[in-house]
Parts: structure tokens; sequence; C-alpha cells
């Protein structure tokens, strides 16, 4: 797993916590997952580290914001940028 940030990234003003893979998601993932949607994608850190693990693996995200899903279509095989929910207040 890759811990660098780009200078892109940083320039942008993501939060590095957006920027990096987090173990724990990656692990919670069978390794004979082959599509996988995330959802809160942000750059797309977690997704591409998922597609190193196999050739098949095609990952879609949603982002809600715009900077990110930018970086993630880079990334990801599809990104959506979208409001996932809404609130019910």
């Amino acid at each position: 797993m890759s811990k660098a940030v780009t200078d892109t990234q940083m320039q942008n003003g993501f939060n590095p916590a957006y920027v990096r893979a987090r173990a724990a998601i990656l692990n919670a993932v069978p390794e004979t997952a082959r599509c996988i949607l995330d959802i809160g994608c942000a750059t797309g850190a977690a997704g591409e580290e998922l597609k190193k693990r196999g050739v098949q693996t095609m990952v879609w995200g949603i982002e809600l914001d715009a900077g990110m899903t930018e970086v993630a279509r880079g990334k990801l095989d599809r990104v959506f940028l979208r409001k996932v929910c809404r609130n019910r207040t």
C-alpha cells in the first residue's frame, strides 16, 4: 500500500486521511472480490489498492466532493459525483 501523497492532492487541500488507503478497509474486502462499489471513495486510494490485487477487479466509486471525484476518476473504473443520502429531518 502506497503512503505517498502527491503534490496535486496536497495543493487541492485534501485531508491526508482521504488520500490514503486504510488497511482495515482493504483487509475487509475478500481477495476474490471482482466487482466493488466504494461509497465515499474520496480520491480513490482504497479502490486503487484493491485493483492492484487482480486484473479482473472492477472498482466503481461514489463521491460528493468534485475535486476528489476528479482525482478518483484517474484511478478507478468509474466514479460518480453524487450525494448518496439525504437528511430526513
